[in-house]
């Protein structure tokens, strides 16, 4: 059987659903399962589209293991192409967790290579000296 996004969709949606209701159940069973099947999902599927995580961030604590989970999930599984068309639909808490956890996880090897990266991106970026500004009349 082949799935349309909409039934993606609402697989995400009532996994994050039954992940709310353990929450509130206070059900750490209920919560651990809808987490497997959250990723289950990601693994055959791909990341979820904006109104899941928008469900998620609205009905669960920032303290939440299932948006520290969605974060983690989003840096691995979120290709630019589809960031690029849906960051303005997703929640701006979630994409502000999002780019802090992506800029943690830069290794320190990686910060000692920006030195050289900014030296060669510079150049871009300067104006010519030798042109002579037209002077104002």
């Amino acid at each position: 059987m082949v799935e349309d996004d909409a039934t993606k969709s609402d697989r995400g949606m009532n996994a994050a659903r039954m992940y709310i209701v353990g929450d509130v159940l206070d059900d750490v069973k209920l919560r651990n399962s809808a987490t497997q099947l959250l990723n289950a999902l990601v693994v055959a599927h791909g990341f979820f589209c904006p109104r899941v995580i928008r469900l998620i961030w609205e009905n669960t604590a920032a303290s939440s293991s299932l948006r520290k989970w969605t974060v983690d999930t989003a840096i691995l599984a979120i290709n630019r192409k589809d960031f690029a068309k849906n960051a303005a639909r997703y929640p701006v808490e979630f994409m502000s967790a999002m780019a802090l956890e992506a800029l943690q996880k830069i290794s320190p090897i990686m910060r000692k290579e920006r030195e050289r990266e900014f030296t060669s991106l510079l150049p871009n970026y300067l104006e010519s000296e030798d042109e002579t500004p037209e002077s104002v009349t």
